[in-house]
């Protein structure tokens, strides 16, 4: 069985823990593949399947699908992640969310020219480094680009999700599949 640099097994559908097994196979039917973070987070069947479960919820945020992915990608980012910085910045591109050089900004933590797509930038990396404890002058920008506290409890949603495979991968050292980083060629 695959294992991490930090020596955590990679499941797939067929060896994964009977608990994690029908959330391994739907990703891996979903995806075409079953994604290493998947493969590792399913060692811990409450973890997959609770992220499972909570990324059923994350189109209940407010936010749009760009919004979203760009909270995301700068919570991973701050968080030091660069599995999920690579795997939902292929998934962005691929839907058209946003382009390369964007994806790049995010990552790197540099100003978007979209304003509403900077402002959840912005924000949603604050929400990460500060632990929630944002400033009163973050707040007031992204309420500035017509945001409301309804989106701002969206970001913090995203955050505690995307804690559980930011840290994951931080503890285990996931591989990230070269179908994650040929965006970066």
């Amino acid at each position: 069985m695959p294992q991490t640099e930090n020596e955590f097994a990679i499941y797939d559908a067929a060896n994964a823990p009977e608990q994690s097994r029908k959330t391994v196979e739907a990703i891996g039917q979903a995806f075409g593949m079953v994604p290493n973070m998947i493969g590792v987070l399913a060692g811990s069947p409450a973890l997959v399947n609770g992220y499972a479960a909570l990324g059923q919820l994350g189109g209940q945020t407010g936010l749009t699908p760009a919004e979203q992915e760009t909270a995301i990608i700068a919570i991973s980012a701050a968080n030091g992640c660069d599995y999920c910085t690579n795997a939902h910045g292929t998934m962005a591109l691929g839907k058209s969310l946003f382009d390369r050089e964007a994806l790049r900004r995010i990552i790197a933590g540099e100003s978007l020219d979209d304003a509403r797509l900077e402002a959840v930038r912005a924000y949603a990396a604050e929400v990460a480094q500060t632990r929630g404890a944002v400033s009163a002058e973050a707040r007031q920008a992204f309420h500035s680009a017509g945001f409301d506290q309804s989106h701002e409890l969206g970001i913090v949603f995203l955050a505690a999700m995307k804690t559980m495979t930011n840290y994951s991968n931080n503890l285990a050292g996931i591989p990230v599949e070269n179908a994650f980083t040929s965006w970066q060629s």
